[in-house]
């Protein structure tokens, strides 16, 4: 009977043992996973401790980074600024100044009609002017002839007064050549 209970005994002891074993291994196993989580959580925390510092240099090189930025965009933008003010202050000068230019060409283009109208009126008169001297150049000429043919008809009617011949014409204000009256008129003694 001693026999069965020392076996009983030592079954009980290796199953304890077994169990004990068993229960080592899982409490290693759990030590284990738990040191693996600890590792994997402390890693964790390490990246998230990381990434935490790395957001906040990156907040921070972005919050420098657009300081920056804006003060030198507020700098390029003050001097596109003062640059674009410039040029529209230019731009408006010669803006005006152009405005102006374009008021006197239109003056200028309103004279040059009025010149024009006033160079055609001149041409009208000019050419009315040369036809009326041509047309007194005419009668001139013609004056001339005839008081030339006056002339030499009043030399010959001296040259015949001084002879003694006296003209007299048929018709008092007769308009004829005095070839014709003296063919009519009589020596007198």
């Amino acid at each position: 009977m001693w026999w069965w209970c020392d076996r009983q005994h030592k079954r009980h002891t290796q199953a304890d043992q077994a169990r004990a074993a068993a229960r080592r291994v899982e409490l290693d196993a759990r030590e284990e996973e738990v040191a693996a989580a600890a590792t994997a959580a402390s890693r964790a925390l390490e990246r998230q401790r990381m990434m935490e510092e790395h957001a906040a240099l990156f907040v921070e090189d972005v919050r420098s980074t657009a300081l920056a930025v804006a003060s030198s965009k507020t700098d390029l933008f003050g001097h596109h600024k003062r640059l674009l003010v410039s040029k529209m202050t230019e731009y408006d000068k010669r803006l005006a100044f152009l405005d102006k230019l374009r008021h006197a060409a239109m003056r200028e283009r309103e004279d040059l009609k009025a010149l024009e109208e006033n160079r055609k009126i001149k041409l009208r008169e000019l050419r009315e002017l040369q036809l009326r001297l041509m047309r007194q150049r005419i009668d001139a000429d013609m004056e001339v002839a005839r008081l030339s043919a006056s002339w030499s008809t009043w030399k010959k009617l001296v040259a015949d007064i001084e002879r003694g011949v006296v003209v007299v014409h048929s018709v008092e204000g007769c308009r004829c050549s005095a070839y014709q009256c003296r063919q009519m008129s009589s020596p007198v003694a």
